[in-house]
């Protein structure tokens, strides 16, 4: 029996190294990736865009196998590159390169966040609060989430859908939520 125990777990590590190995691993250069988020920072979005597409030198299709820690460092890549798009007054490809950031990795939570934001701002409150739901259902404690769908609720006027989102926003800790709820109280 313990031979048998022995041969199980020597089979089951060569199975799983092997398949590690086949999984593509991507070298990020961590530098590069410093630089730039530091020149995002400094909003010098044009320098850190010739950065970040420095950064993918890949074949973007082969993703798909890599691990997941690859697939988030790439859709933050991504990110960056709409958010500087973005900043840049260049919508069509702030939204291309957001939709890569959510095809690699569905969850980034920064990229959907600001999808909802660019969203509310051209009055499609409809499609934000079905990404801020999304976000709220992978982070539970995105307290901006909270009241960016507690305005659009205040906009809609379902007073008492906005006012229990503020409610949670104020207890992750939300300062903003907590002054909007006290001005419902007072316009009550």
């Amino acid at each position: 029996m313990r031979k048998i125990i022995v041969l199980f777990i020597a089979v089951f590590f060569i199975f799983t190294v092997k398949v590690s190995a086949e999984q593509p691993k991507f070298e990020f250069d961590q530098k590069g990736l410093e630089k730039a988020y530091k020149l995002v920072d400094q909003k010098q979005y044009k320098q850190a865009l010739k950065v970040l597409e420095k950064l993918v030198p890949f074949d973007e299709d082969s993703i798909n196998e890599a691990q997941r820690i690859d697939k988030i460092v790439l859709s933050d890549v991504y990110f960056n590159m709409g958010f500087c798009f973005g900043n840049m007054g260049d919508d069509a490809n702030m939204l291309e390169f957001y939709n890569k950031a959510l095809n690699v990795f569905g969850e980034h939570q920064a990229t959907i966040y600001d999808l909802a934001r660019y969203y509310r701002s051209k009055g499609e409150n409809d499609i934000a609060a079905n990404l801020l739901e999304k976000l709220i259902n992978i982070n539970v404690t995105h307290d901006w989430a909270f009241v960016m769908l507690g305005d659009i609720y205040d906009e809609k006027g379902d007073f008492t859908k906005a006012k229990d989102y503020y409610k949670e926003a104020a207890r992750l800790g939300n300062e903003e939520a907590e002054t909007k709820l006290s001005g419902e109280e007072n316009r009550q």
